[in-house]
């Protein structure tokens, strides 16, 4: 990922995250760049763990998470899981999955939940990334 994005529409505005990635370069790199363009980012390699810290957090007076960010094939849970679980938790939080497969899980999770899904594909340059989360935030 490029760590430069010049265009400042990409840039956050302090929205929370949770970042999951079963690859620690992938989930500390990512984390780096979208703090600092503006996300407040909790990032995990297992998602059991952050669906802990979900929980968790999700008992804290006046805590909001915008986004969960998430990989789809990962050891212990699959991200489409995942999202159903932190969506149980916070049904406001907006999704967005990455994936270096192909996406049927992703298909499959629209066609159950009749949400509209947005992804990206792996390897995501910092600017595509930065994009797809305005879009997914509905702040293009």
């Amino acid at each position: 990922m490029e760590s430069q994005l010049s265009d400042e529409a990409h840039f956050g505005q302090g929205e929370v995250v949770i970042l999951v990635d079963d690859l620690p370069a992938i989930t500390r790199a990512t984390a780096k760049i979208l703090g600092a363009i503006g996300y407040q980012v909790e990032s995990f390699i297992d998602p059991k763990d952050a669906l802990a810290r979900a929980v968790v957090l999700a008992g804290q007076e006046d805590y909001r998470l915008d986004l969960l960010i998430t990989d789809v094939i990962m050891p212990g849970m699959v991200g489409t899981e995942l999202a159903k679980h932190i969506r149980s938790i916070f049904p406001d939080v907006k999704i967005l999955f990455i994936t270096g497969y192909d996406h049927q899980l992703i298909d499959a999770y629209a066609q159950e939940t009749g949400e509209e899904v947005h992804f990206v594909m792996k390897p995501c340059p910092a600017k595509l990334l930065a994009q797809k989360i305005r879009e997914t935030l509905g702040k293009q």
